[in-house]
């Protein structure tokens, strides 16, 4: 009988200890997604209508320091990217556009197609094309959709160079929806 005393009581200490682990392990899995949602939360946003202008989308992602991804169709089907500075004393050089790397290809300029960039302290906007019937191309924009991680470096206004990298997962729903669901991007 003290066997089996023993062996219930190993057992209930066993199934309590197998309960603490599973709930650990549970809570480390939600945490796990949590932080991956955090590091892939793109999406698309809806913003309102203002007198100068109708309602339009815009797809968004934001690093854990507060960078800003932002990408939006405007006015006559132009679509552009807002690469935007987190809050702070941290400004953009007035001289320079950033430069961005997809994945390990080459890292680019973002006026290299001489279209140019505006750079006002926080913000870098940047022209990623032009919808035209239903049709966009931009190399650019097929690689933010179909690719891994995108890398910004970029100098700042008094010194020194700094970068955001942002995750890519999740862009392409979040990008077509922003540009128009109905809208071909491809590269050439």
């Amino acid at each position: 009988m003290n066997v089996r005393r023993r062996h219930a009581s190993k057992l209930g200490r066993w199934g309590h200890a197998t309960a603490f682990h599973a709930r650990r392990a549970g809570l480390w899995l939600c945490l796990g997604l949590l932080s991956s949602v955090t590091l892939a939360d793109w999406s698309a946003l809806e913003l309102p209508g203002t007198p100068e202008g109708p309602a339009r989308k815009m797809a968004l992602t934001q690093t854990a320091d507060g960078h800003r991804l932002e990408v939006f169709r405007g006015e006559q089907g132009a679509v552009y990217g807002d690469l935007v500075l987190p809050p702070g004393l941290q400004r953009f050089s007035e001289t320079l556009c950033p430069t961005f790397q997809v994945d390990k290809r080459r890292p680019k300029s973002l006026d290299e197609d001489r279209e140019g960039c505006q750079l006002d302290g926080q913000r870098a906007r940047f022209p990623l094309g032009t919808v035209e019937e239903a049709r966009i191309v931009s190399p650019i924009l097929v690689q933010l959709m179909y690719g891994s991680t995108v890398v910004f470096r970029y100098q700042l206004q008094h010194v020194g160079y700094a970068e955001a990298t942002f995750s890519l997962q999740g862009s392409r729903q979040a990008l077509a929806e922003a540009i128009g669901p109905e809208v071909t991007v491809s590269a050439r």
